[in-house]
């Protein structure tokens, strides 16, 4: 894929995949590798998790069009590989986390996972020598979530 066109959007909009897809099935030892090599992107890439998530579901038996969605993600890496998120040095390095959801029991299990995040986050930076002392603040929108 070193030669790809590369692409501005790592999904195509409205793509549906589905179990029941039918088409050509792919080597499934080849397209493990490619997607486990896509979720170890992830830790650096936050922009193709979503991408990833959903193709990933399909591992067991995967069919070209499983495989054509895994492509086009690399194509968007390809794309945006100069692109990249700097972060200054701080003397107290302080994560925030921020979560919006607007279904039912949906924004308890946005702040859950906000948490999860933070916690992941946090021992990251704790590798990186730039321990957080204090605690994460996660700011939700949804006052039963807050109580």
């Amino acid at each position: 894929m070193d030669n790809c066109n590369p692409i501005l959007t790592p999904i195509e909009e409205r793509l549906k995949l589905t179990r029941e897809g039918s088409g050509e099935l792919v080597n499934s030892t080849d397209f493990k590798g490619l997607v486990g090599c896509l979720i170890y992107l992830t830790a650096t890439r936050f922009d193709i998790m979503y991408a990833v998530r959903l193709v990933s579901r399909f591992m067991e038996e995967p069919i070209q069009s499983y495989l054509q969605a895994a492509k086009r993600i690399l194509r968007y890496v390809r794309g945006t590989i100069s692109m990249r998120i700097l972060y200054n040095v701080s003397e107290d390095p302080k994560l925030v986390g921020f979560t919006d959801s607007d279904w039912a029991e949906a924004e308890y299990i946005a702040a859950s996972n906000c948490a999860t995040q933070a916690v992941w986050l946090r021992m990251m930076l704790k590798s990186l020598f730039e321990e957080q002392k204090t605690p994460t603040t996660i700011v939700c929108d949804n006052k039963s979530t807050i109580h």
